[in-house]
Order: C-alpha cells, then sequence, then structure tokens
C-alpha cells in the first residue's frame, strides 16, 4: 500500500472528499510514502512529489485538470520514469513501483517534506527560466537529476539521490551507482 500525503492544494485539485482521506498511520516501508504539492509555474499546474525519508524529489509540469484527478496514476509513472532516467534495473524499479499497486490519499502530517518541497519551487522556477526559456513544457529529466542532487541540511547533507540508493542498497539489495 502507497500513501500520497497532499496538501490542501492538491486535494482541492483533485476533489476528494474528507471523508475519503486516508487517517491511519504511515507505511513502514520509507518508499511508500510520498508529499505532493501544486504549484504554478507560468501560468501551468506543476506537481511535486518529496519522499519524506529521502527527499528524492519528482516533478510533473504542465498537468491538466483531468491528470491532476487521477493523481496515483500521474505519480506512479513520474516515479517508474525517475528511477528509469536515473538507471535503476527494471527488477528493483517494479518493485517499488508496486507499492503503489493501492494507492491512499491522505492530509499532509509532517512539515519537513512542505519545506523541502517549497524549496524545490524556487529551485524550480529558477532553472525554468535559466535552463528551459520559462518553458515548463521543455523540462525534462535533466531538471531532475539537478533537484535531487541538491544537499539537505535535515539528511546531513546528503542528496536525495544518494538516500535513495541507500535504501534500495537496503530493502532491495540494489547494486547499481547513479550516474554524477
Amino acid at each position: 500500500m502507497g500513501l500520497l500525503r497532499c496538501t490542501q492544494k492538491v486535494l482541492t485539485e483533485v476533489g476528494i472528499k474528507a471523508a475519503s482521506l486516508h487517517e491511519g498511520d504511515d507505511p513502514a516501508e520509507e518508499l511508500a510514502l510520498w508529499y505532493s504539492n501544486l504549484i504554478h509555474l507560468a501560468r501551468k499546474k506543476t506537481l511535486i512529489f518529496a519522499n519524506p525519508a529521502t527527499c528524492f524529489s519528482l516533478v510533473v509540469p504542465a498537468v491538466r485538470r483531468a491528470e491532476v484527478k487521477d493523481l496515483p496514476t500521474v505519480f506512479v509513472n513520474a516515479l517508474a520514469s525517475a528511477l528509469r532516467f536515473e538507471e535503476v534495473e527494471d527488477e528493483t524499479a517494479a518493485r517499488v513501483v508496486s507499492l503503489f499497486e493501492v494507492t491512499h490519499i491522505g492530509k499532509t502530517k509532517d512539515r519537513r517534506p512542505l519545506g523541502v518541497m517549497n524549496d524545490l519551487a524556487k529551485h524550480i522556477e529558477a532553472h525554468l527560466y535559466n535552463d528551459y526559456a520559462g518553458d515548463p513544457l521543455r523540462m525534462d529529466g535533466r531538471l531532475l537529476q539537478k533537484l535531487n542532487r541538491i544537499p539537505w541540511s535535515g539528511l546531513k547533507f546528503h542528496t536525495g539521490v544518494e538516500q535513495l540508493g541507500h535504501v534500495l542498497r537496503e530493502r532491495y539489495g540494489w547494486e547499481g551507482r547513479f550516474a554524477r
């Protein structure tokens, strides 16, 4: 079971009623819990997902309202794509993605991932104008690579990709290395 903890902006856009939200505990598996936020870049909606255990992040630029309404599918596709881009072997990536075969949606509980996503939003905006000529549709995997190589003070100045690698090695026996 996977859990997406969403900000009020995302919950409003998805249209989930309060009674339908997951109220239980967070999953024990580190990669089964992600936080989601919605920001606007160049007047287009952009979803940000962040894993609180690793600070590994996903960005889905220029999403339409219909796509946001199917949040679990958008998330799973973004996660699978990011793992492929980071060259995580297919078997390991499939095991991680399978955590979200059943996906629950809940309200945010922890402020730390929200702070990470707010910082990411500022980095994304800077890269949007410096590297992508202000057009969110031009953003690609290189942006994710840059974002996931930012050292975080909450991780003792390790990066999201380093922490993800650690979890993949510990939980899944992954022996790969991420490209620098």
